[in-house]
């Protein structure tokens, strides 16, 4: 699969990285076997990197079974990791195009600035959260509504250490997209326990990761 910008959203992007302060890492987790999109991910993070020196790329072509992919938890492939001065719990497993693509730069843009412009009332009830959390968002390219139950997720775990955010795009992911019934998206699974269908408010969702606690 060949990535490639359109150039008017070039601009766009281009605009946002312009935002940046601190540099950013992108940990890329690729494998050479059963990993349509590896190449695709990498091509794409290189595409970003080559647009500002604040995006660093950082490359581990290894199997789950990697002291590196373990320190981390990655146990499928394609992944991306996005930390900026701490190493965030902010991950993409499959390839971030289509309506997830904005989402991704406002990732890095949010990673290197430290803002996720949550409002005082969510960050209250974020701080109470002092337990490990997951949220695994399954979204496909083509759904309008994916990147707003993503971006919240991903904000919580900019905010919050002990949240670790998921997006997952379900096609690349089937076998686990099965296993949680995603027949539409975007679909939310907390903590292995938890679904919910559709997009959540963020303070719905906050509160539901409270009451898991």
């Amino acid at each position: 699969m060949q990535v490639e910008i359109e150039p008017q959203t070039l601009e766009w992007v281009k605009s946002e990285l312009s935002k940046m302060v601190d540099p950013v890492k992108l940990k890329i987790f690729t494998q050479k076997d059963n990993c349509e999109y590896c190449n695709a991910i990498v091509e794409l993070s290189n595409q970003l990197a080559a647009l500002t020196p604040k995006i660093e790329i950082e490359k581990c072509d290894c199997g789950a079974d990697d002291p590196t992919a373990k320190k981390y938890s990655i146990d499928k492939h394609p992944a991306i990791l996005v930390h900026g001065k701490d190493e965030f719990k902010v991950r993409w497993f499959g390839i971030p195009i289509g309506f997830e693509f904005s989402v991704f730069i406002q990732d890095i843009v949010v990673a290197s600035t430290g803002e996720t412009g949550l409002d005082e009332e969510i960050k209250v009830l974020l701080r109470a959260l002092d337990r490990p959390v997951q949220i695994q968002v399954f979204t496909v390219p083509t759904c309008p509504k994916c990147p707003r139950m993503v971006r919240t997720a991903h904000d919580f775990a900019f905010f919050n250490r002990n949240i670790t955010a998921d997006a997952v795009e379900a096609h690349e992911f089937w076998e686990l997209a099965t296993k949680w019934h995603v027949f539409e998206t975007p679909r939310t699974v907390i903590n292995d326990k938890v679904e919910l269908v559709g997009v959540v408010g963020e303070k719905e969702l906050a509160e539901m990761l409270l009451s898991l606690t």
